[in-house]
């Protein structure tokens, strides 16, 4: 059978303790098929959760911590995280091949009916058809006893990086449109963007799927969780920890410039952490992240115009320039600035840019200068 075991991320790679609580429970209960105030009313029904944010959000930090903790539970089926350091093992033809053979790992008894599917069936073994794969080997779980909700959880990750809108079309449908078809025994977890292909096939309410949106995490408790985090960053910098004043104002504009990204938290305290003098790499890194947000704002808004462009890996592209300006210690030369701007954005897009040339080398001397 296709199989990658490329797929499976660090599971190390998870929420710090005691933040994501209030999400992370809910997915829990709605995994295990209880109700949950936080989530919509009939989520619980549902066999697809779909859990969606962009970058830096935390989606995958969130993702980890679920598995680990069903992991540790005995329920995780299987795991699958689509690797950008390995894009020719991880493609969505080798996806439920992937997963089954996890699942087989873990239940006996899945393995014993997935052995009888396919060994006398070479070409199912050896299919890359993404809805053969589907209705040979996902529709064969079942459990015994009736309605086992929760009982085995799969979870995919960075589905927005499993290849163009071609590529994943058919995967995105089985996890849409035959949602419903997942025994009731199973429960998957797709964390990705909100792309366009993507945005549409949920916006038909597909029955059996569930989306949680990672901009509708309370603001609140989404500050409290960076604030734990640049505590826990910056704790053991003696610059800072022998200053408690100085120590929780910088936690705080810390948890101000982030605002809802937890990377731009991480790529603040690690300017910190990394530096022979913390506290002026921290306001440097400060400085720099106010600087480059409003005119950010600024060029989606006036001058690119992305975001009803009908490009969104453009926008986020752009989005990922502003965070590399942002982290670097030193100035960006124009020329480096340029070919950030200009160079690819992704093997699978036929597109060598998103911006005008000449837009792109007005945005660059403007970046170069900020």
């Amino acid at each position: 059978m296709e199989y990658t075991p490329h797929a499976r991320p660090d599971l190390t790679d998870t929420c710090l303790p005691d933040t994501r609580v209030e999400i992370i429970d809910s997915i829990c209960r709605w995994a295990f098929g209880l109700c949950d105030a936080t989530l919509q009313s009939g989520s619980a029904s549902s066999s697809v959760l779909w859990l969606c944010g962009g970058d830096g959000s935390g989606k995958t930090a969130i993702i980890n911590s679920l598995a680990a903790r069903f992991s540790t539970l005995c329920s995780l089926g299987s795991i699958y995280a689509f690797n950008q350091g390995h894009p020719a093992e991880t493609h969505p033809g080798n996806v439920f091949s992937t997963i089954a053979r996890g699942i087989a790992d873990y239940d006996p008894s899945y393995k014993d009916r997935l052995v009888a599917i396919i060994q006398e069936d070479t070409a199912l073994r050896r299919t890359t058809d993404c809805k053969t794969q589907f209705n040979s080997f996902v529709t064969a779980f079942s459990t015994e006893g009736g309605d086992a909700s929760g009982r085995c959880l799969i979870v995919i990750d960075e589905f927005d990086k499993s290849g163009d809108e071609a590529t994943r079309g058919e995967l995105l449908a089985r996890l849409t449109e035959d949602a419903d078809r997942i025994p009731p025994g199973v429960r998957i977890i797709v964390a990705s963007r909100f792309e366009s292909d993507i945005k549409d096939a949920l916006h038909t309410n597909p029955p059996g799927v569930h989306v949680v949106m990672m901009e509708d995490i309370p603001l609140d408790t989404t500050l409290r969780d960076i604030r734990l985090y640049a505590n826990h960053q910056l704790c053991g910098v003696p610059q800072f920890a022998s200053d408690p004043v100085l120590f929780e104002q910088s936690v705080e504009r810390i948890a101000q410039g982030a605002g809802r990204s937890f990377r731009r938290a991480a790529s603040l305290c690690k300017a910190a952490v990394r530096s022979i003098d913390p506290i002026r790499a921290l306001e440097s890194a400060l400085n720099r992240n106010e600087r480059l947000e409003p005119l950010r704002a600024e060029v989606l808004r006036q001058q690119l115009d992305l975001a009803g462009s009908g490009y969104p890996a453009g926008e986020a592209r752009l989005h990922a320039i502003f965070r590399i300006i942002s982290s670097a210690r030193d100035p960006l030369p124009l020329r480096v600035l340029l070919g950030l701007i200009l160079e690819k954005a992704d093997d699978e897009l036929e597109e060598d840019i998103f911006l005008p040339r000449d837009t792109a080398m007005r945005l660059a001397a403007v970046l170069g200068k900020t």
